[in-house]
């Protein structure tokens, strides 16, 4: 599993207790609510311009590209993440 995938499927989690709560159809349901509250969450954090992905590469420091580099990775490691949830 990619980082993309384990943080999708550590959101879904992390929300499915809430749609349990408010969602009463079958397992099926449950998971599908929790996606949409983790696309929703993701899409919050691609608005706001993440400078911080959580596998930013410290070495860019040294080239003075570092904040360019890393806004770029962290938009790229959050859109698939996006992704990886849609899927799941």
């Amino acid at each position: 599993m990619t980082p993309e995938e384990l943080k999708a499927k550590e959101l879904i989690e992390k929300f499915r207790p809430f749609a349990h709560k408010n969602f009463t159809m079958a397992n099926d349901g449950e998971i599908e609510k929790a996606k949409q509250c983790a696309i929703i969450c993701v899409r919050e954090i691609l608005a706001s311009d993440p400078l911080s992905p959580s596998n930013a590469n410290v070495d860019l420091l040294d080239t003075g590209n570092f904040y360019i580099e890393s806004e770029s990775m962290a938009y790229e490691f959050w859109d698939n993440v996006l992704t990886a949830i849609e899927k799941y």
